[in-house]
């Protein structure tokens, strides 16, 4: 089998493209991933936010600049609690469209590798889900919470 003089070449540029792609995808999707989960009051750098360590609790950076009385801080967190269920499901919708995209985008890769580069390209993978796992407590897309409710994360 004979392959066209400019074939490879457009093979490896499709391929480098997809790869661009991916990488660009990845990044937006970690500031996604940032955005959701600072959403969800939780510091994308550290560990959950509980009531206990609101962003609103006195003497956090937050209440000391907008210098909020105790009635103030005791009706946001009522907001906050009140609206938290539906940025919870936000949260989760967008976890569910973020991991289709990417699972989609991953098989397409797949398929353009050959099975050396599979196996390297799925090592790639799991390190960069350990390493999402290890510094925000579940990998791409994942419950957070291991299918406990917010409160049991105290």
């Amino acid at each position: 089998m004979t392959t066209k003089p400019g074939a490879r070449g457009r093979a490896r540029w499709l391929a480098l493209a997809i790869l661009v792609v991916t990488f660009v995808a990845g990044g937006l999707a970690g500031a996604a991933l940032t955005r959701v989960l600072n959403a969800e009051g939780r510091r994308p750098d550290g560990p959950p936010i509980t009531p206990r360590t609101s962003v609103f609790a006195p003497g956090s950076p937050l209440s000391q600049r907008l210098k909020l009385t105790d009635e103030q801080r005791a009706q946001i967190e009522a907001i906050v609690a009140r609206e938290r269920p539906r940025a919870d499901s936000a949260a989760r919708q967008l976890r569910e469209r973020l991991r289709a995209a990417f699972d989609s985008t991953n098989a397409q890769i797949r398929a353009v590798l050959s099975p050396e580069q599979q196996v390297e390209f799925d090592r790639f993978l799991a390190e960069r889900h350990a390493r999402m796992r290890e510094r925000f407590g579940h990998g791409p897309g994942g419950d957070r919470h291991g299918g406990r409710e917010r409160h049991d994360q105290r």
